[in-house]
């Protein structure tokens, strides 16, 4: 372990300690090869070094190499103003002018990856043609979705629009396109639940974590995550950015205005709703109230879903979680469900869809509606109710 003691400041290199490990942070700004200011930043952990101001002598090595070959590497790009610009470099272009979540990024990314860059990813930007486009697109038609066709296109879209707003188009090649519709058959999703199924996922969940007290406090914060979603119908994020100041007890409500998930710069943090609709006063059943007290009893940190770890759970290690634990005991199962069986609970119950909307803080009431799912018994109940005339 590296020895620690007070080291040198160094301009470009924060110092910061973490749990008793000393690291140190290389950071800094440079301009790309389109003129856009992007941050570079590496860290270096004392203890991987024989001593720390061996570690920090690594860091400004580091920094002095990075530096170089950052701020000089985009000038020498953009010096050949002559050059074409390729569909590469246009999807690169995209988050510096339309800036998205970092999720939202990696799931674009992987779009273009799969379905654009091998077949035009080199190819000059001036040189697309609402022909090229339609061609990626077409070839997905027997193999893909309609959710993945469109996916594809709203990228081109991107690429296009990054494209023209720096000036390398002058014209628009979507406008060509025609977006096809895959030849997949159509298969509805099941998306029911029961109490039943919950149940044996919350069994699952305690009995497949380490027996650790670590361990089995940060899956009990699943169960009560699950808990709460059954009860409310609330998001999973929702439920995730959740603080002990948010719920009510007196009152009987959980206030709903902030939620757990990626931004621009952070993968998981704390951010805004959904949308505008999404910032709402959820009612606290009887039922919920001591599983709600029960949370906040063994929770030391003001954020409810905060792990020993300091670290809040974020929606994709949870989705992990319980995607092994439903194998594992053998039910299809995934969080969203239960908020699709409220909706389709308070339908059932004909509960009026505007308030079922704005418990579940949708924006209209088509989408609440969607939520909801028949089953084959309401439908014969339906039929056999039928007034014939």
């Amino acid at each position: 372990m590296a020895k620690t003691k007070k080291l040198r400041k160094e301009k470009y290199i924060k110092q910061k300690t973490v749990n008793s490990h000393l690291y140190l942070q290389v950071s800094f700004m440079y301009e790309d090869e389109f003129g856009f200011k992007q941050p570079y930043s590496k860290s270096f952990r004392a203890d991987d070094y024989e001593s720390a101001a061996a570690a920090l002598d690594a860091a400004c090595a580091h920094r002095d190499q990075m530096r170089t070959q950052l701020l000089h590497s985009g000038q020498k790009i953009r010096a050949r103003a002559d050059r074409k610009h390729t569909v590469d470099e246009a999807f690169m272009l995209i988050q510096q002018i339309f800036p998205k979540t970092l999720k939202t990024v990696k799931h674009r990314t992987i779009t273009y990856r799969n379905y654009i860059q091998p077949a035009v990813g080199n190819k000059p930007i001036e040189e697309i043609t609402g022909l090229d486009i339609q061609q990626t697109l077409n070839a997905m038609i027997t193999t893909k979705s309609d959710d993945n066709i469109g996916r594809v296109a709203t990228c081109w879209r991107y690429i296009i629009r990054a494209a023209a707003f720096t000036g390398w188009i002058n014209s628009d090649p979507m406008l060509q396109v025609v977006v096809p519709a895959s030849q997949l058959p159509h298969k509805k999703t099941d998306v029911s639940t029961d109490r039943e199924t919950l149940d044996k996922v919350i069994a699952g969940i305690r009995h497949y974590t380490k027996n650790s007290d670590r361990y089995k406090f940060n899956a009990e914060l699943i169960v009560y995550m699950l808990e709460i979603i059954y009860y409310t119908g609330i998001r999973p994020a929702e439920c995730l950015g959740l603080d002990k100041a948010d719920i009510d007890l007196d009152g009987g409500y959980i206030n709903i205005d902030t939620a757990q998930g990626s931004t621009a710069e952070e993968w998981n943090t704390q951010k805004a709703t959904k949308t505008k609709q999404s910032v709402r006063l959820e009612p606290i059943v009887p039922q919920l109230e001591p599983i709600l007290r029960q949370l906040i009893g063994i929770q030391p940190s003001e954020h409810l879903f905060m792990r020993c770890d300091d670290t809040v759970w974020s929606i994709d290690d949870v989705a992990n979680k319980i995607n092994y634990v439903s194998k594992r005991v053998g039910v299809d199962f995934n969080v969203y469900r239960l908020r699709h069986k409220f909706s389709t609970d308070l339908v059932t119950n004909n509960v009026d869809p505007r308030t079922i909307m704005e418990l579940m803080g949708h924006n209209n009431i088509n989408q609440t509606l969607d939520y909801a799912r028949s089953n084959d018994q309401l439908k014969k109940e339906a039929l056999k109710n039928r007034k014939y005339s």
